[in-house]
């Protein structure tokens, strides 16, 4: 069920496209993930689903001290950690990079309202609960930063977080930091998407190489001049921190879900597959390689041309440098293993 892995035309009574996906399998013959730390910045990861045990890092954070541990959170950072970096173990699905670990960095994103409107002093702790997360995340060895999310209150203190973890992580190499574009169908891409330039931003598509188009116009993927790449964001296949109990036994829910976050997810997968095998690379070269390899899908439907600002290759608005391909980029890092030691 897996098409986003392998797509061989069908899928769930569906025609599709064959070769819509990330082009996996040889590139797991050279990557694994292995030794690299991945902050899954959401709502929590159920610890003990029988395809994340084995890669949940010991170090993760809950900033939520009211709230339940990430055991009892919704289904949504399960859902991106699956996708990340699910066990190859024949029970479940299979992880991007089934090596790497899982660092569950929990927050949850909400306002309160005062009546129709938000306090100042709210917003100030919501934006300081986001960049206490971010910090924690890159201050505890976290190579890459999966962000599955966005706010409508913009601050100095979130940019500062972030842009930290861009230059100051990885011993100062940077953080490859990846956000979901967004949902809505809009342009512009959600905050904080917007506010540097080495953050990498990924779009979703369907299984016919298409922008994400849901049902009743709901997870559209958002676009922009802000948007990297793309990746599958439509009815994946991935694990879910609900499970259905039968006497004594309990088996952990699989599901299918759409949006830009399995998009992300996907991409935060490669860039761990690419820094397990050239861990030298700054983050910023993690995401030349990512869009230098991307492959223009569906080019007689959206015009991918040279944009100023724009060096990795043709360029669309809609699609950014197109369809993620993790063969090809791993191929890339080992390539360019030997320029960056030399």
């Amino acid at each position: 069920e897996q098409w986003a892995l392998k797509n061989t035309g069908f899928y769930e009574n569906t025609e599709t496209t064959v070769g819509i996906d990330i082009n996996i399998e040889e590139a797991w013959n050279l990557a694994t993930g292995e030794g690299i730390k991945v902050a899954v910045i959401d709502n929590g990861i159920f610890l003990d689903h029988p395809d994340l045990v084995n890669n949940i890092d010991s170090l993760r954070y809950d900033a939520e001290a009211t709230l339940p541990m990430p055991y009892n959170s919704d289904s949504h950072g399960t859902t991106c950690a699956g996708i990340i970096a699910a066990s190859h173990n024949d029970i479940g699905i299979r992880g991007v990079a089934p090596k790497a670990k899982l660092m569950s960095v929990r927050f949850v994103e909400y306002i309160v309202d005062n009546i129709g409107s938000v306090d100042s002093i709210i917003k100030v702790q919501h934006s300081t609960k986001i960049a206490n997360v971010v910090n924690w995340a890159w201050q505890n060895g976290a190579d890459i930063l999966s962000c599955s999310w966005g706010t409508q209150y913009p601050s100095q203190m979130i940019d500062d977080a972030i842009i930290d973890a861009l230059t100051k992580g990885r011993d100062c190499k940077g953080c490859v930091v990846v956000f979901a574009a967004g949902n809505e169908g809009y342009e512009p891409l959600l905050y904080p998407c917007t506010i540097h330039p080495n953050l990498l931003n990924v779009g979703g598509l369907d299984y016919n190489g298409y922008r994400n188009n849901g049902e009743n116009n709901r997870y559209k993927s958002d676009y922009g001049t802000d948007l990297d790449v793309m990746a599958p964001g439509f009815e994946i296949c991935t694990t879910n921190c609900e499970d259905i109990r039968d006497a004594d036994s309990i088996i952990h829910d699989y599901i299918h879900v759409t949006g830009t976050s399995l998009a992300c997810s996907h991409v935060s997968g490669l860039a761990a597959l690419i820094l397990s095998v050239n861990p030298e690379l700054k983050g910023y070269m993690v995401n030349d390689i990512i869009e230098s390899t991307a492959r223009k899908v569906r080019s007689e439907y959206y015009d991918y041309s040279c944009v100023a600002g724009r060096k990795n290759g043709l360029w669309n608005i809609e699609m950014g440098y197109g369809l993620i391909d993790a063969t090809s980029a791993v191929r890339r890092a080992l390539e360019t293993k030997y320029i960056v030691n030399n």
